[in-house]
């Protein structure tokens, strides 16, 4: 049960002079939706369904906080901090993260959906499962987090840092990967038909049986990276570094392999 009412956390924000602090504080299951939180403390808070769509939440607190199943559709957490939150199956759709510290946070099958995440700190975070479909993770950093089994398609990863993120299994078609560092990522099994990946580093990556179809990889280092049967069906390589990649029962047909390095490749 939750320690206040609607009322009751309202006349708290009314009455807030130096920042509302409601670190530790029971809201589970409270409509809470378009109120103003901005730069509150909700360290360890539960708020496990709580319904906070439309709220105020940029620079907010919410390190180690409940969000389990919360409905954060369309929230302002710009700038919010919320490293080690439990946000599994939490609604995010269309909800703005520009700069947020989601570092380790727990986000398993959270709908994200048109969500934008530019420039925020998601290393070690767990979204395994999640819906992310055209999220925009823009500059966003993704250091070793877990993307296994995502729906990305349509999502922008632009200039984006995924150094050994785990996109097991993730559907990325028609995804924007243009200039995204990709260092030694796990993309096993992963859909990226139509994706650009136009000067992405995929260097020492892990693509075994991926399917980049049709996908543009103009540009793009794979030296050292794994490909054995990978599907690169009519996907175009012009100026691609395959040095020393392992290309073992890949499927090139139609490829365009103009300027490719293709040296020390292992067929």
């Amino acid at each position: 049960m939750s320690d206040f009412t609607r009322a009751g956390v309202i006349n708290l924000i009314a009455m807030a002079q130096h920042g509302l602090n409601l670190r530790g504080v029971n809201l589970a299951d409270l409509n809470l939706n378009n109120l103003d939180f901005t730069r509150a403390n909700l360290d360890k808070s539960n708020l496990d369904g709580a319904i906070l769509a439309g709220a105020l939440l940029q620079g907010a607190r919410l390190v180690d906080a409940g969000l389990f199943a919360a409905d954060l559709t369309e929230a302002d957490l710009c700038e919010a901090n919320l490293t080690k939150a439990n946000l599994a199956e939490a609604s995010l759709c269309g909800a703005d993260l520009t700069g947020a510290v989601i570092e380790r946070a727990n986000l398993e099958g959270a709908n994200l959906e048109g969500a934008i995440l530019e420039r925020a700190d998601l290393r070690g975070a767990n979204l395994t499962q999640a819906n992310m479909t055209r999220a925009n993770l823009s500059g966003a950093y993704l250091f070793r987090a877990d993307l296994s089994k995502v729906d990305l398609r349509g999502a922008s990863f632009s200039g984006a840092i995924l150094k050994g993120a785990i996109l097991h299994a993730a559907n990325l078609s028609n995804v924007d990967l243009s200039n995204a560092d990709l260092t030694n990522v796990d993309l096993r099994g992963a859909n990226l038909t139509g994706a650009n990946l136009t000067g992405a580093n995929l260097t020492g990556a892990y693509l075994f049986r991926a399917d980049f179809s049709n996908a543009d990889l103009s540009s793009t280092n794979f030296s050292d990276s794994i490909l054995r049967g990978a599907i690169l069906h009519s996907a175009n390589l012009a100026g691609a570094n395959l040095t020393n990649a392992d290309i073992t029962n890949a499927d090139l047909t139609n490829a365009e392999l103009i300027g490719a390095n293709m040296s020390d490749v292992v067929k």
